[in-house]
This record gives structure tokens, C-alpha cells and sequence, in this order.
């Protein structure tokens, strides 16, 4: 008996995994939750995953820092918040962001 084209999807389907999703919490600022979370990042990568920094705050801390800048990271779009002549402004990733991993 011959396959219906439904049947040789099945057979050929790539096997889907679910995510999995993790918290990094801290009750105090400065406990390491970011650097954690970028590590985890560049370890993923090192293991071919495809991961990138969706929005990140390093509060100057140096360390931070050198770790996001080895990760690529989503370009933020410029948006006046209450009034065009104000200089506060909100960033957000931009429209055009593909979906990968995002820390």
C-alpha cells in the first residue's frame, strides 16, 4: 500500500524539543544575576546555540560589560516618551529583530 504525503511528513518530521526556561533571581542589587545569565549566554553559544541579548543593564559594572560585548545583542529603537522636545526617552528592540534566544 502506498504512503498518503501526510504519512511521509510524519516520517521525515524533525523531532520538536521544548525550551526550557530559567530564572535567575537575587533578592539584593549587585548578587551576580546578569553576569550569571551571560555566562549561561556565551556558554550556550560556545555549544552552537543561537543566542542574543534582547536588553541588558550593566550598571557600569566592568565585568558585566566585557561579557555583554561578546554577545550579540538587538538593536534598540529611539522613542520619545510624553512629549517629542523631552529628552527621556524609552528603548526598546526594534521591530525588525529576527527571534532567537533572547537574554
Amino acid at each position: 500500500m502506498q504512503k498518503t504525503p501526510e504519512q511521509w511528513l510524519e516520517e521525515t518530521a524533525v523531532e520538536k524539543k521544548s525550551g526550557v526556561f530559567k530564572l535567575f533571581l537575587g533578592y539584593a542589587p549587585g548578587v551576580g544575576k546578569t553576569y550569571s545569565m551571560l555566562s549561561e549566554a556565551i556558554r550556550r553559544q560556545s555549544r552552537g546555540e543561537d543566542v542574543v541579548v534582547g536588553v541588558i543593564e550593566t550598571h557600569g559594572r566592568k565585568a558585566t560589560q566585557e561579557l555583554a560585548a561578546r554577545m550579540e545583542t538587538v538593536p534598540r529603537k529611539k522613542i520619545n516618551y510624553k512629549a517629542p522636545s523631552s529628552r527621556r526617552w524609552m528603548s526598546m528592540p526594534s521591530s525588525n529583530a529576527v527571534p532567537k534566544w533572547c537574554w
